[in-house]
């Protein structure tokens, strides 16, 4: 069995060899019957010696086989030193192949390689290998923070990332229905003024908000989006470009007139917060519009209770709080002048 699986590997590679390799493996396969079992003794017989000899053998990975290259003769026999270089080379890809199904391969190994051709193959696999680990470290990244996607899977360039990326993808899903979180639905911290958009158990917006001022608050409580709207004038005088009504005349709403990020401080909440809306930065109120409408939940929170404040904090481990607060400069300029 051995000898066929070396043969094989021979013949495979007869196309890649240099001419008095070729020759030689071209050799090897054409010998006839008695010669071939001649050489499957000689392999067996240094197989065991290797074995015997595995603690002293000074280099394993380039030792060729003796006994194996004195089995030919003849004219037309390869020298020992062809013999040799051709028996290390394969040895050499073969370890490289080793090394790759056990993520082992690295620079210090590659450099190893005596065969400059083998040099190569084996720095070009170590860049694969460092580019695919990076690419499943952060699978098992977004997996441990709910936030693997559909997209992340198919922008994977290794199949084996690929299936991996749908297994954990599976797994998110199927134990989404025990999480807290696990509806679609809109999350407000009052006390921190943070809302959370939650869908499909992955936290899909995380940003800062501004709730009612202390004259006007915003009431906690459990709703249902009962109305969504873009671009009007909210009670005559406020224009907002996106709001999902839950509360009557309530609202979470974008505020495009908070253009200086102290606007969006929430030591600014006390005197200068909204009329018990939600006030949203423009753009996180694109995504939600986007992302949740009519029937979704609203829950609007005076503090995050210990279970639902651990799984945000699992879930947003990977996302940057969206915070105008600390931008520098003017926000985006109003469409509108309110004065």
């Amino acid at each position: 069995m051995k000898l066929f699986t070396l043969l094989g590997i021979f013949a495979v590679l007869i196309i890649f060899s240099p001419s008095p390799e070729r020759d030689f493996l071209a050799n090897i396969v054409s010998d006839d019957a008695q010669k071939d079992q001649n050489v499957d003794v000689s392999i067996e017989a240094n197989t065991k010696s290797s074995q015997n000899d595995k603690n002293t053998e000074e280099d394993p990975l380039h030792s060729a086989p003796l006994e194996f290259c004195g089995t030919f003769s003849g004219d037309d026999a390869p020298s020992e030193k062809i013999c040799r270089k051709s028996l290390s080379s394969i040895t050499e890809i073969t370890s490289v192949m080793k090394r790759i199904e056990e993520k082992g391969l690295d620079k210090k190994f590659c450099d190893k390689m005596k065969n400059s051709d083998n040099l190569s193959f084996c720095r070009k696999k170590l860049a694969l290998q460092n580019a695919f680990g990076r690419d499943e470290e952060i699978i098992l990244k977004k997996r441990s923070s709910w936030n693997l996607s559909e997209e992340d899977c198919n922008s994977q360039k290794s199949h084996k990332n690929f299936e991996l990326c749908q297994e954990k993808l599976t797994e998110q899903k199927d134990q989404c229905q025990n999480q807290i979180t696990g509806e679609t639905g809109i999350y407000v911290d009052l006390e921190t003024q943070v809302l959370y958009g939650v869908k499909n158990c992955r936290v899909i917006v995380y940003t800062r908000i501004l709730s009612g001022a202390n004259a006007t608050p915003t009431p906690p409580g459990g709703y249902k989006i009962w109305l969504e709207r873009t671009n009007h004038w909210m009670q005559g005088r406020w224009f907002v470009q996106n709001a999902l009504y839950y509360d009557g005349f309530r609202a979470v709403h974008d505020a495009e007139w908070r253009v200086l990020p102290k606007f969006w401080e929430i030591s600014n909440r006390g005197n200068g917060g909204s009329h018990s809306c939600v006030n949203t930065p423009i753009e996180q109120m694109k995504i939600i519009r986007a992302n949740f409408g009519l029937g979704d939940s609203v829950e609007i929170l005076s503090s995050l209770p210990d279970d639902l404040a651990a799984e945000f904090r699992e879930k947003t481990q990977m996302i940057e709080l969206y915070d105008p607060s600390k931008f520098e400069g003017q926000l985006p300029a109003p469409y509108r002048f309110y004065f």
